[in-house]
């Protein structure tokens, strides 16, 4: 096989698998939503690392997940003990005021990508959730996957 008939190979099955849709139409991303069906776990990638059209489907799909599939876990591009303590923020150790100030904590790379106020909004509206929640149900929880400082991470 040539490389263009590969390349064409190749886009004609991204076209297959691309779903298209409008942020301000939830029925435009209803076919999106209905692949995730039974999914166990979902996989959000993009590749511009803070463009505010991402952070608004991440929140939207992230929300649908929670509220309509029973997910209760996220986990982020982030250095885990800076997300360690907006996961104790979900859970209610912290004062709800206190988002903010948690955000500040990411130092290192990509600082932009959750120190921003829609971040902040999305932590509120999960804290939100998880205050109304009884003790029976699984509470949401946020985890960072990143160890971008060794020495932080040994000494938490």
């Amino acid at each position: 096989m040539n490389d263009t008939l590969a390349q064409q190979s190749l886009l004609e099955l991204l076209k297959k698998s691309t779903v298209d849709f409008t942020l301000g139409n939830r029925d435009s991303y209803q076919t999106l939503l209905t692949s995730m069906d039974d999914a166990r776990f979902v996989l959000m990638g993009e590749a511009t690392h803070g463009s505010l059209e991402f952070y608004q489907i991440r929140m939207i799909l992230s929300d649908y997940l929670i509220r309509e599939k029973g997910f209760h876990a996220i986990a982020i591009e982030g250095d885990w003990t800076s997300v360690y303590s907006l996961n104790r923020y979900l859970q209610g150790e912290m004062a709800s005021e206190q988002v903010n100030c948690l955000l500040k904590n990411f130092q290192r790379f990509p600082q932009w990508l959750w120190n921003n106020s829609l971040m902040a909004d999305f932590l509120m509206k999960l804290r939100q959730y998880n205050d109304l929640q009884t003790k029976l149900i699984k509470k949401i929880r946020i985890y960072g996957l990143d160890l971008y400082c060794l020495p932080s991470a040994m000494e938490a």
